[in-house]
């Protein structure tokens, strides 16, 4: 069977951000530790502290974590001078993977942002486990609490989303100081655009006559939060994966690879 190559998706009329991705496969990346006081306020922190780095054990290759350094709270602090100047994220999502060795302090598991002019937002999130647990927080109204116990009026929002001076994602799950805490894959992703631009995707084969394998990588998708991979076999088109990541590989039969494609999606 002739073997051949596609891939599609829509054309976009101006330029789009792409999501900020922080995999910590080579470093930390920026990330620090911000110690932040217990209950709040959540902002400026009262100390900073460097995490350690693993090459290997993530949620996908590398991650970084941190044993509690204080009675206070800790958190993972965001390296937000890494974020494009006036960006306003509102309508986007914060993608992460956490994990904690202890689950006995429950009253703060939390991502906090602050503003410039003092503004400080809480949203909960589940509580991680000794596992990996991946986290997919909508930056919507409706998912945060202002000083006053509730949503930020939608205007408000977009406004302070658009001159954040810190992210935190706490990292305090210990009742007492002791736990460790673990962080991976974290996306920053900006709202979806009316339409994405088509994944230019390069087609590597390689392994064995008995087990070969076809490896699609293609560059980041600008405004993109996942990626849909689709064969066709026989002339019938089925998805066969989705994933957040810009490559894919599979192991078809070599002498019926059909045709590939990839479709960009923000949804």
């Amino acid at each position: 069977m002739s073997k051949s190559w596609s891939w599609a998706g829509v054309l976009v009329a101006g330029p789009v951000l792409a999501a900020l991705h922080w995999g910590f496969d080579e470093g930390p990346q920026g990330w620090m530790v911000a110690d932040l006081s217990t209950g709040g306020p959540y902002h400026p922190p009262v100390g900073i502290y460097s995490v350690s780095h693993h090459s290997a054990g993530g949620c996908a290759g590398g991650y970084i974590s941190r044993v509690d350094p204080s009675s206070q709270s800790f958190s993972f602090m965001m390296p937000v001078d890494q974020l494009p100047e006036g960006q306003a994220w509102a309508g986007g999502r914060l993608d992460f993977c956490l994990r904690s060795t202890h689950q006995t302090w429950t009253s703060e598991a939390l991502v906090v942002l602050a503003a410039a002019d003092g503004t400080v937002l809480r949203a909960p999130i589940p509580m991680p486990t000794s596992d990996w647990s991946t986290y997919r927080l909508d930056l919507l109204p409706a998912a945060f609490r202002d000083d006053t116990g509730l949503p930020p009026e939608a205007g408000r929002f977009n406004q302070l989303l658009g001159q954040l001076e810190a992210v935190y994602i706490l990292a305090e799950y210990g009742e007492q100081v002791q736990e460790t805490t673990a962080l991976d894959e974290v996306r920053l992703r900006p709202a979806c655009p009316d339409q994405l631009e088509a994944p230019v995707v390069n087609i590597l084969r390689s392994g064995t006559a008995e087990q070969p394998r076809v490896d699609l990588v293609w560059a980041e998708v600008p405004g993109a939060w996942s990626y849909a991979v689709w064969r066709a076999v026989a002339g019938t088109w089925g998805q066969v994966a989705e994933t957040p990541s810009s490559s894919y590989s599979l192991s078809p039969p070599l002498d019926d690879v059909g045709a590939l494609r990839v479709s960009a999606r923000c949804e």
